[in-house]
């Protein structure tokens, strides 16, 4: 048997085999991944919660679990202990090497609302107030920090309480508050809602610039005209403020394709994503010059890179389709060997029992021993055509079945000690 081409051939299809189940797996493995979106109901939330919905629709083996969390600051803790693997953070948030960026989602706008009652005109008049501000564990508390510490407050110049936004919304409305301090998208309807209901100023936060340079993760931005009340509009002007990127990240350990699918998601889905929170207009890409304070995931990258993929991203297609022609190439020339084998074996057999059959009418001695020599070269030529894989070991079987039927025929017909008895038991060895 030729035992290089055995080899050959069989590890060739197994390359073939191993390769096309692993792009098989790739394309059909199932996911599970969780994201911590925030508190429940927030503006995070309900985006992630889209995301999702979006994501099980366009990828069916990615499954997503959204975690609600308190914030930026317990998000982050989940991410860093590989409890989740993507979170929603502000962008001052602290985070380690391991987390990566996949997209900035949206800006959360500095809102400092004061009481009519409060006497306060701007943000140089504070010393003394009570001021409520979210537990310190939903990241908006550092933000705050920022702000105060620009102006010169600290918390021996100011009274700052951190409430639930129920608890402030109240204390406000009874006066036991003078102001309250929110880091939410322009618009937020639960701001809305204590404006409307509390007579109450929303104060104009400037020298933004200065705060940026202090802080490059806080910028410069405006609360538009009308954002909260269009007639009589309020605020009745464009308000000067800061604000903080609200971010999607990853760790580093989150699956590449999971990521690369939902960083497609965020930015072809978007119509989808609207639907159910208007924030999806203002999905953007991270910095993709590199100068971000957070480097992009590879899996992000891999969708960013899309009009410039890998050598092997590029071929995929082109590579599935040649996979496809060669096993199928493979599996008909496999099936053309086992049609050449049956018939090589076949028109063996036929020749033996045409000999058989001749051999049945023949007494003359000479031309047994013709037909015994040339029943031992049919023997020799299967013999040699067993080895090089021509014949099958099933069919080989068959065959000697029939060539010791035609060899006892002539072996009757011939005396003792002739040619035809002196080779079989070497002929029987070459079988074996």
């Amino acid at each position: 048997m030729n035992y290089s081409r055995f080899f050959f051939i069989s590890g060739l299809t197994l390359a073939l085999l191993l390769a096309g189940g692993y792009f098989y797996q790739r394309i059909h493995q199932q996911w599970h991944v969780n994201i911590a979106a925030g508190k429940a109901g927030s503006d995070s939330y309900t985006l992630m919660r889209a995301l999702k919905k979006a994501v099980q629709r366009k990828h069916p083996h990615i499954h997503i679990n959204l975690v609600a969390s308190l914030g930026s600051t317990p998000n982050m803790h989940l991410l860093e202990a590989e409890e989740v693997d993507f979170a929603t953070i502000q962008s001052d948030t602290v985070v380690t090497a391991d987390i990566k960026m996949i997209a900035r989602l949206y800006s959360d706008i500095f809102q400092l609302i004061v009481h009519t009652d409060s006497g306060i005109q701007a943000l140089s008049e504070l010393t003394g107030k009570s001021i409520a501000v979210p537990f310190s564990m939903q990241g908006q508390d550092p933000s705050f920090k920022h702000l105060m510490n620009h102006y010169g407050y600290n918390e021996n110049t100011l009274n700052i309480i951190p409430m639930s936004d129920s608890a402030a919304e109240f204390a406000l409305k009874q006066g036991a508050i003078d102001a309250i301090f929110r880091v939410t998208p322009p618009g937020n309807e639960k701001i809305s809602a204590i404006i409307k209901q509390i007579p109450t100023r929303v104060l104009p936060i400037k020298q933004t610039v200065a705060i940026h340079l202090k802080n490059p993760s806080l910028h410069t931005d405006i609360i538009p005209l009308g954002s909260y009340r269009g007639s009589p509009p309020l605020p009745n002007e464009e308000l000067a403020t800061v604000s903080v990127r609200k971010l999607l990240v990853a760790h580093n350990n989150a699956p590449i394709n999971v990521v690369k699918a939902i960083t497609e998601t965020l930015f072809e889905q978007k119509k989808e994503l609207l639907i159910d929170t208007k924030l999806a207009s203002f999905i953007q890409p991270p910095n993709l010059t590199g100068n971000s304070f957070l480097p992009i995931h590879s899996g992000a990258q891999r969708y960013f890179d899309r009009e410039n993929p890998s050598f092997l991203e590029e071929q995929a297609e082109p590579m599935a389709f040649i996979l496809t022609v060669v096993v199928g190439l493979i599996s008909l020339l496999l099936n053309l060997r086992a049609q050449q084998r049956q018939v090589r074996v076949k028109e063996l057999n036929n020749e033996l029992l045409k000999m058989l059959k001749k051999a049945e009418s023949l007494h003359d001695k000479q031309q047994l021993q013709s037909m015994a020599d040339h029943l031992n070269t049919i023997l020799k030529k299967a013999v040699i055509e067993r080895n090089e894989g021509l014949i099958s070991a099933e069919d080989f079987d068959f065959f000697s079945f029939v060539w010791e039927m035609a060899r006892d025929e002539v072996n009757e017909r011939l005396p003792p000690n002739t040619f035809m008895n002196r080779n079989t038991n070497k002929m029987q060895e070459a079988i074996l």
